[in-house]
C-alpha cells in the first residue's frame, strides 16, 4: 500500500519549494510571501523581507506541486486550474496578471530567466529577434492592456469598448 502525506517534507521538498520562488527576483518587487497548503498545512515562503502585507496561497496536492516545483513548471498547475489559488491583502483586479504570472510562467519556466540580468538579456535577445519596433508595440500593447484592466471594471461598456478596440487593432497588425 502506498502512503501520500497530506504535507510537505520539511526537509527537502520544502528546500524546493523556497529555492524555486526565492530565485524568482521580480517577485520581490511586489510580493511578500507565497504560502503552499498541502493537505491541512501551511507551508509560508518569505519572498520580501518587508512586512507580510500582500500573498498568495496555492493549494494543490503534494506530488503535483513538488513535481512542479523539481521540474519547474509551476505554470503547468497555473494554466491547468489545477490548484486553489488564494489572494491574500490588496492585489490588483487582474489578480495574478501582471506581476506574478508571466514571471514564474513565461520568464522563469519557459524562458529560464529568473534573476534581474538573466531577464534583461532575455529581453534583449527578443528585442533581436523580433526588431525593435515589433517590441515596442508589444510593450506598448501589454502597459496599455494592464491601464485598462486597472482602470475600468469588467463588465463596463467601457471595458467591453476597449477590448473590441484592442483586438481589432491587434487583427490588423
Amino acid at each position: 500500500m502506498i502512503r501520500c502525506s497530506s504535507r510537505l517534507v520539511d526537509g527537502e521538498e520544502l528546500e524546493i519549494a523556497n529555492r524555486y520562488f526565492q530565485s524568482i527576483d521580480h517577485l520581490a518587487m511586489f510580493l511578500d510571501y507565497v504560502n503552499l497548503r498541502v493537505g491541512e498545512r501551511d507551508h509560508a515562503i518569505a519572498i520580501s523581507r518587508r512586512n507580510f502585507r500582500r500573498g498568495v496561497t496555492f493549494e494543490a496536492p503534494r506530488r503535483s506541486l513538488v513535481t512542479a516545483l523539481q521540474y519547474e513548471v509551476f505554470d503547468d498547475l497555473l494554466i491547468g486550474n489545477f490548484m486553489k489559488t488564494t489572494l491574500h491583502g490588496k492585489w490588483p483586479e487582474s489578480g495574478l496578471h501582471p506581476e506574478f504570472s508571466p514571471y514564474v510562467a513565461k520568464y522563469a519556466d519557459n524562458g529560464r530567466a529568473r534573476t534581474t540580468e538573466e531577464l534583461r538579456a532575455y529581453f534583449a535577445e527578443y528585442r533581436r529577434r523580433t526588431g525593435a519596433f515589433a517590441f515596442l508595440r508589444h510593450r506598448f500593447a501589454t502597459r496599455a492592456s494592464q491601464v485598462v484592466r486597472s482602470a475600468l471594471e469588467v463588465d463596463s461598456p467601457a471595458y467591453r469598448l476597449a477590448r473590441r478596440a484592442y483586438w481589432m487593432l491587434r487583427s490588423q497588425g
